[in-house]
């Protein structure tokens, strides 16, 4: 893949990262997304949605706020899932474009490039997971929902419940 210039990204982008519990790899996947993303585009925040983790996530992602100054963090007032934290995320973004990752490293955050090139042309673009390790029932909801897309609009999204997306706001 070619290197990226600020001229060519996005006037402005706000990564989401929800996250619980993942004290054992969140400074790696922060570390990671500055190198990919944000120190790659001037214009940007990162914006990680603390869903009331009870290990040393909060800790860290404090001790990382210090250190990055473009990183906010924010915290849900009760443990309240994915979904809310998410939202919360979604809410608090302020730039052009929204990119969302999740926080359990499955994805290579080298790979937003390939959204980033098709996202002129478009308001969304889904990334897709080549191997998934997730426990079943998340499996089974994905199917669900990439055939509930097929149903109703006559398109099948490999994986429409991707959390590697980028949304022009």
């Amino acid at each position: 893949m070619r290197e990226q210039t600020l001229e060519a990204a996005p006037v402005s982008v706000s990564v989401v990262m929800p996250c619980y519990n993942e004290a054992g790899i969140i400074e790696k996947v922060v570390k990671d997304c500055y190198a990919q993303i944000i120190g790659n585009i001037r214009d940007s925040e990162f914006v990680i949605i603390d869903d009331c983790s009870n290990d040393a996530t909060p800790v860290i992602l404090k001790r990382l706020e210090g250190e990055f100054p473009k990183l906010k963090i924010l915290k849900t007032p009760k443990n309240s899932g994915h979904g809310r934290a998410l939202r919360l995320g979604y809410e608090s973004a302020v730039k052009e474009c929204v990119f969302q990752v999740d926080s359990d490293d499955q994805f290579e955050l080298r790979e937003f490039w390939q959204l980033h090139s098709r996202i002129k042309n478009c308001d969304l673009v889904l990334g897709s997971r080549r191997q998934r390790n997730d426990p079943l029932h998340r499996l089974l909801l994905s199917r669900i929902i990439s055939l509930a897309n097929f149903s109703i609009f006559g398109v099948f999204i490999k994986d429409a419940n991707c959390p590697f997306r980028l949304i022009r706001r």
